[in-house]
């Protein structure tokens, strides 16, 4: 299912570098406690938007959210899944399954 794209995995940024042995952990970790997490409207109302976007827009807007969240840069022809690249797909789905029982 190769295109050429670098599709590996980022780690987002640490929110939180300190370490218990910092001089500042205990005020840095009551902070990061107590910061805004998101809640379930929250992640409702932005993924609600997205759907939306993509329903009124098509691929234009699929093609802008891909770039923002995934920092993926593709085009409409790398929208297109084919035929093989499902069926790989599908196989690898079975094998994993296959090895859960």
């Amino acid at each position: 299912m190769s295109r050429g794209l670098d599709c590996a995995p980022r780690k987002p940024p640490c929110p939180f570098a300190s370490t218990a042995s910092s001089a500042d952990f205990d005020p840095a970790i009551r902070a990061f406690l107590a910061a805004k997490r998101e809640v379930s409207a929250d992640v409702e109302r932005a993924t609600r938007a997205i759907v939306d976007d993509v329903a009124a827009r098509g691929d234009a807007a699929l093609i802008e959210a891909t770039r923002k969240f995934d920092r993926l840069d593709i085009d409409a022809a790398g929208l297109r899944v084919t035929a093989a690249e499902i069926d790989a797909a599908v196989e690898g789905l079975r094998r994993h399954t296959r090895s859960m029982r």
